[in-house]
C-alpha cells in the first residue's frame, strides 16, 4: 500500500490502542513492574493540572508514534517517504540497503521480526536507562509538585514512561502496516524470522482470492486489492470512516464512559 493510505491506518490502529494500552497500563501487575506509566481515566487528579497535561502528552506521543510505526517497515525502499524523514531513518535505510535487506523483505515485513525489534526497544528502555538516568531528576531541576507528579509515571521519570509508550504505540503503528499489506495480493511474512532460517516465501494475505478468480474470465481483475489502485483508495476512504469513530469512542473513553 502507499504511504498516505499507511498513515491513516496508523491513525486508525493507534485510536483503537489508546483505551486498551490505557487499561492495560493501571493493572497491578504493570505498576508493580514499572512497564507503563498508569494513564487511565481514573488517574486524573482534577487538583492537579500536570495529571491533565500528561495525560494529554501520552495521547499526543501514542498518536506521533503510531503514524512513526505505520511507515516503519517502509524504511526497507531508499526512495520511500519513511526512509527519508529524519536522519535517524535515512541511517536506518542505508544499513538495510547495505546488508541486503530488501523491500517487503523476510526481516523488514515479518510479524515477529518487527515484534522482536520493538520488544528489544522497550526491554532497553524499560530496564536499562533508567538506572543509567535515575540521578538526573532532582527536585532541585523541578518544582516539588511537578517532581514528585511525574515520578509517578513510572521508573526513571516521566520521559522513561514517554518513551515506553512511544515504543509500544510505534509497534501498533507497525502491526497497522503489516494489516495493510496483508489485505493486499502480495502479503507479508509471518514469521521472518522462519523465513530467514528456512529460506521459505510463506507470505500471509487476507485477500479472497477464491472470490475473484470467477471473475477473471469475465472482467479486469488485475487491480483488485493492488497497491496505488481505485481499490486502494476506496480501501483509504473506508479507513477514514473508521477513524472518525475511533476519535468518538475515544472522547467518550475521556468522559468515563464505559465501553469494555
Amino acid at each position: 500500500m502507499m504511504y498516505p493510505t499507511h498513515k491513516k491506518l496508523g491513525y486508525a490502529f493507534g485510536l483503537a490502542g489508546i483505551p486498551v494500552v490505557s487499561a492495560i497500563s493501571t493493572s497491578e501487575f504493570v505498576q508493580n513492574n514499572n512497564l507503563l506509566p498508569a494513564f487511565g481515566i481514573d488517574t486524573l487528579q482534577f487538583s492537579n493540572p500536570f495529571s491533565f497535561i500528561y495525560y494529554a502528552l501520552i495521547v499526543c506521543t501514542a498518536l506521533w508514534a503510531s503514524l512513526y510505526g505505520s511507515g516503519f517497515p517502509d524504511i526497507d525502499s531508499p526512495g520511500s517517504i519513511p526512509a527519508n524523514a529524519n536522519i535517524f531513518n535515512k541511517g536506518l535505510s542505508f544499513i538495510y540497503r547495505i546488508t541486503g535487506v530488501n523491500h517487503r523483505g523476510k526481516f523488514s515485513h515479518g510479524i515477529d521480526s518487527l515484534t522482536i525489534v520493538f520488544f528489544i526497544t522497550y526491554s532497553f528502555v524499560t530496564f536499562l536507562i533508567p538506572s543509567a538516568i535515575s540521578g538526573l531528576l532532582t527536585e532541585e531541576s523541578l518544582s516539588n509538585n511537578m517532581y514528585l507528579f511525574m515520578l509517578n509515571f513510572g521508573k526513571g521519570g516521566a520521559f522513561i514512561s514517554l518513551a515506553q509508550v512511544f515504543v509500544i504505540f510505534a509497534w501498533i503503528g507497525a502491526m497497522s502496516h503489516m494489516f495493510g499489506d496483508m489485505s493486499t495480493r502480495e502479503g507479508v511474512y509471518f514469521s521472518g524470522v522462519a523465513s530467514l532460517i528456512t529460506n521459505k516465501r510463506t507470505k500471509v494475505k487476507i485477500v479472497p482470492t477464491f472470490i475473484i478468480k470467477p471473475f477473471s474470465n469475465v472482467v479486469d481483475t488485475s487491480q483488485w486489492f493492488s497497491t496505488d489502485s481505485h481499490w486502494e483508495i476506496s480501501f483509504r476512504q473506508a479507513v477514514n470512516i473508521v477513524i472518525y469513530i475511533l476519535i468518538g469512542v475515544n472522547v467518550l473513553y475521556f468522559l468515563g464512559v464505559s465501553i469494555f
